[in-house]
């Protein structure tokens, strides 16, 4: 299906269930474009201070209006001097490690959304909280860069944190 091309339009997928009765049971409403021109969305640490090694937690907020997807692949840099240096994430540990991570297909192809391959869909007026455990963070000034919008417009997001001892 080709989508048409005009701004501030939000298109759904809608299946409605019934039973043999033909009675309305359910209704399902699915994104399948957005197409305004405005983004509002941030990234904010919980808190501007940690302790060494302790884990970092992050709200990622879509004020819309568009649907946007968020990158899980989070990057942190540490400030040598003037420059900032990525911080290398630790393997995972646990009883899963080697089967990988589960990935569950949406019934309906959002590729359209996708920043990379790790994206999860965020809609208007929502949140989600995301834990970083996989890093081993020392005294120092940190930020944090994550990658959000959709397939076509993409945008780097940061924020700076602190370690203390």
């Amino acid at each position: 299906m080709k989508m048409p091309d005009e701004k501030g339009k939000l298109y759904r997928y809608t299946i409605t269930i019934r039973d043999a009765n033909r009675d309305f049971k359910d209704v399902r409403f699915d994104p399948l474009y957005t197409s305004f021109e405005d983004y509002n969305m941030a990234i904010n640490v919980m808190k501007p201070t940690y302790k060494e090694n302790e884990t970092i937690t992050l709200m990622v907020e879509n004020w819309g209006p568009n649907h946007i997807t968020c990158s899980m692949d989070w990057k942190i840099y540490k400030k040598k001097i003037d420059e900032w240096e990525k911080v290398a994430q630790e393997e995972e540990k646990g009883p899963f490690t080697d089967i990988g991570h589960a990935i569950i297909p949406s019934a309906w192809n959002m590729d359209y959304l996708d920043v990379d391959d790790t994206s999860v869909l965020l809609i208007p007026g929502n949140h989600v909280r995301i834990v970083l455990d996989r890093f081993s963070l020392k005294k120092g000034q940190y930020k944090l860069v994550g990658k959000l919008g959709s397939s076509e417009n993409r945008f780097l997001l940061e924020d700076e944190f602190e370690v203390i001892k």
